[in-house]
């Protein structure tokens, strides 16, 4: 089991770093749901830290359905990330009707350049949660999806993370977020058994 905790600032990267988070979501603005995060964090996050880095791509708090101005606004961003050696780009983006943008999806990943995204809690506001996962099992550079299941948390949704696990493919990791913490993170592990868990407060720092 490896545990992802989600950072907005370097005091809390640290500190998550030496209390033993196995990666790192980095982001801005995490009382927005996260958003992508500024130069001096990202330079700050790369020198410093040898665990994996995730940053995240997202450029306003709202919903996941952008405009055609707003793909450029990502597009851009994606450019300037893309400058520092992530693994992984966290992203999502939605269709006004809840399913996955498969056309700004492509966008992203035709920019990544081989490198591989993760799929983020977008996917918990699809119509249909397990035929969005089998619209993101085609994309080989997809290799992980984080969700609660479409529920507010983890814990509620641990049935339907169960169904998207037997969807997707065995190389994409199904990532549980949403209100995990030391005090259920046993439990939800007992149940669901993955390789991630992910929270703001997934470990005491």
């Amino acid at each position: 089991m490896k545990l992802e905790v989600c950072v907005d600032n370097k005091q809390d990267l640290l500190a998550a770093v030496q209390a033993g988070a196995d990666q790192i979501e980095l982001c801005a603005a995490l009382d927005q749901d996260g958003l992508t995060p500024d130069n001096d964090l990202l330079r700050f996050a790369f020198e410093q830290v040898r665990v994996p880095l995730k940053p995240m791509l997202r450029h306003r708090a709202g919903d996941f359905v952008y405009t055609q101005e707003e793909q450029k606004i990502l597009l851009a961003q994606l450019g300037h990330l893309m400058r520092f050696p992530f693994k992984s780009v966290v992203f999502g983006a939605l269709t006004p009707a809840g399913e996955i943008d498969r056309a700004c999806l492509e966008l992203i990943l035709e920019k990544l350049d081989g490198r591989y995204l993760c799929f983020h809690k977008a996917i918990d506001y699809t119509s249909d949660i397990m035929t969005a996962c089998e619209t993101l099992k085609s994309y080989e550079q997809v290799r992980e999806i984080l969700s609660s299941g479409g529920c507010s948390t983890a814990i509620e949704g641990k049935e339907i993370l169960k169904g998207m696990q037997q969807i997707l493919r065995p190389d994409q990791a199904l990532i549980a977020a949403g209100k995990v913490r030391p005090e259920n993170l046993n439990d939800l592990h007992q149940y669901l058994g993955l390789d991630f868990y992910h929270g703001r407060k997934i470990i005491d720092f």
